[in-house]
Parts: C-alpha cells; structure tokens; sequence
C-alpha cells in the first residue's frame, strides 16, 4: 500500500492573522510534521510505503524544488522581508551565470518591496537605488533599471510563482488590501501613484523592442500575480520575465502525477483549514491532482471552519484535527493507518 503524504505547516504571519493564533516557536517545520505523521503510519502498518513532498508557500516550496531538482534555483519573499535587494542580488548573479531563478511570493507586509528588488536586480548599491529610485525622478528612474534587467537579464529573466493572483493596483489589488483581508488605509495615494504609473511605464518602455501581440498588452500592475512579494510579480513580468501559478508549477516541478500514479491515498497537511485561506492556498492544486487517480483524499490540520458540504467542495474526502506538535502529528499518522488504511488493505 502506498501513501503520498504531502502539504505544509508553516502558514505564514498573514495567514494566520485570519485563521488563528500565530504559532509558537516549537510549531514543527514541514519537513517535521510531515515526517512525523508518516513515522504514525509506518509504526501502525509497516508495510506501508509512505512518500512525502513538502508543497506549499515559503520554504516548503524551495525544499519541494529542491527535492525534484529542477533547472532554476528556488528562492521565496518571507512575509516580513523589508528589503528584496539581496534577493535581486542574486537572481542577477544567477543570470550572469547562465542559470533561471524562480521566486515564490504571496501576499506579504510590505507593498514597496519591488523598489528593492528593482535596484538588486539592476545591480545597484544602497546609495545608488536611493539615488536612482528616488521620488521626484522615480518614473525615470524605474524605466532606466527596468530596460537595461531586461536587456542583461534576457533569457534568464526570473519566473515569479505567484502564491497570490492579487494585482499591484485595483479593487482587490495588493495595495488595496491587508493580508488580513481588511483596507489598506496607511498608503499616501499619491505615491502608489507614482508607484503605479512608474512600473507602467516602464514597461510600455521596454516593450518598444521587442514583438508585441494582437491587441495591447496589459499593465504590469493589473496583471494577475502582480502584486505578489510587494509588487516583485510587476517588476519580473516589465523585465521578460513569466508569472505562473505557483501551485500549478510545483505539481510540473516536483512530477507529482508520477508519485500519485499507483498510489492508494493522498494525505495533504494544511494546518489551517477555512475558506479565505484555501482560496490562495495549494490545496487545490493537490486534491485536483487526486481526483484525476481518482484517490481517497485527507487532510490533516490544527483547526477547521469547513462544514462537511465545504470539505466536499475542496475536493476533500475527510479532516482530521489537532496536529499542533510533532507528537500530535505522530499520533495523527497513527489514527490514519487505524481508521483509513487498515480498512482500504482489507478491501484490495
């Protein structure tokens, strides 16, 4: 009998702002949990095979790229990053050696950090960014860096996995809203102006060079994706660079078809299971994968508000609750292989 254990545990700062109590320091990494809840099941029916797969946001993500080694290097936007200039820092340094990077981001804090990350992806030092990127200039300024990433960077231009689809700007943008869900009402409206109409231009600019399609291309800050990490998802689209579904990427990356091929059942760890969180969440992404196999699919987690008409319509065949440590996740793998595997081996 073979089980895929995959999901997260990490969920970040904002997520839990909506679902519940920031974790605690001794909350298990993924790799943790997801060990921890496949040592239950093995200890219970050691003959079961048990594959995991870190997939969602965060490290999770760098790790399950990692895991599958694919061809770009893996990086992600903490959701307390204030400054992105080392992380175009190196994007650009990856570049200059022949090698793509992908960017994991979601809806983080801050909403400025594209004009870091800009300046370390142009190659600029600290007094260099603040000079070029400054307010009275920043239009010219921004156009100026975004032409000339787009020319060094070429082919390599970075890929942004978007967590989020929130835009830069709009009703339901990333300068809109809180990643508590709530308004945004600490932003001066007439610099994400600038903001907006910087980024724009620039990428009308850049776009002078190159063959453009039927019909006029969006702006950058309406792009689906394009307020993820800050506005990070703007920049790598005016640059060349692609905008893709985060979840949608890591199944490709990390052949997740290939380990659910003969596979009995798919246990997902998502520790917070309610709506606005599953929305942007990669469970999707996971139980669409299951039901093309056709696969039992449980979800394990710390705390749920889905009654049982939501957990069928995320595709979900059960919840078990109450994974707040590594022991818990432990005694979870446990109750699994009682109440779930041990009833599918006596029915093959």
């Amino acid at each position: 009998m073979k089980v895929v254990l995959c999901g997260q545990w990490q969920t970040c700062a904002g997520a839990a702002l909506i679902a519940a109590p920031a974790q605690g320091c001794d909350s298990p990494s993924d790799r943790e949990a997801l060990e921890a809840v496949a040592r239950g099941i093995v200890q219970t029916l050691p003959d079961a095979r048990v594959e995991c797969l870190p997939f969602g946001p965060g490290e999770a993500f760098v790790e399950a790229c990692e895991q599958a080694g694919g061809p770009e290097a893996a990086f992600t936007v903490p959701f307390d990053c204030e400054d992105a200039r080392s992380l175009g820092a190196a994007v650009r340094d990856l570049a200059g050696r022949g090698r793509r990077s992908v960017i994991e981001a979601g809806h983080v804090a801050s909403v400025d950090l594209w004009l870091s990350f800009l300046a370390g992806l142009a190659g600029l030092s600290p007094t260099e960014g603040e000079a070029e990127l400054s307010l009275p200039r920043l239009r010219e300024g921004v156009g100026g860096l975004v032409k000339r990433c787009r020319q060094e960077l070429g082919e390599y231009a970075p890929i942004l996995a978007a967590t989020t689809l929130r835009p830069f700007t709009g009703m339901a943008s990333m300068l809109a809203v809180n990643p508590d869900l709530t308004s945004r009402e600490d932003l001066d409206v007439a610099i994400v102006g600038e903001w907006v109409a910087a980024l724009d231009a620039a990428d009308a600019r850049a776009r002078t060079s190159v063959p453009l399609a039927a019909g006029a291309p969006p702006r950058v800050s309406t792009l689906p994706g394009g307020g993820a990490g800050g506005g990070i998802g703007a920049v790598i689209a005016a640059v060349g660079g692609q905008i893709v579904d985060a979840g949608d990427y890591l199944r490709d990356t990390a052949g997740l078809a290939q380990m659910l091929e003969d596979a009995d059942m798919c246990v997902i760890l998502e520790p917070y299971l309610h709506g606005p969180l599953l929305a942007e969440s990669y469970v999707p992404t996971l139980t669409g994968a299951c039901a093309d196999y056709a696969l039992p699919t449980l979800a394990v987690g710390v705390d749920s508000s889905l009654s049982r008409h939501e957990v069928a319509q995320w595709g979900l065949h059960g919840v078990m609750l109450g994974a707040d440590s590594v022991d818990a996740c432990e005694n979870l793998g446990v109750r699994v292989a009682h109440t779930w595997l041990r009833r599918m081996k006596r029915s093959i």
